[in-house]
């Protein structure tokens, strides 16, 4: 199997545990498919701190209020911190 035909498998595989489900909501939340809300509650339930004072709960609000700086990576980053 070439290395694109095994990325594309990857790319189409369900998220195998809570760093990849994490991963998935960020890209469905920075890409609109979800609203803040749901993103965050998921979140929670996956057990990564998203309370009002955490640092995704800021950035979260930096992303609605329209600061173009926060996407996926800065979401991502946040999230790994919590789970190294």
């Amino acid at each position: 199997m070439s290395d694109g035909a095994v990325r594309q498998v990857e790319a189409q595989r369900e998220p195998q545990d809570n760093r990849e489900r994490s991963q998935e909501l960020v890209r469905k939340y920075t890409d609109g498919a979800i609203k803040v809300d749901q993103f965050l509650q998921n979140l929670i339930a996956l057990g990564i701190d998203a309370r009002p004072d955490s640092e995704i709960q800021r950035l979260s609000a930096r992303l609605e209020n329209g600061d173009e700086r926060v996407g996926f990576r800065v979401f991502n980053k946040a999230i790994a911190m919590q789970f190294a």
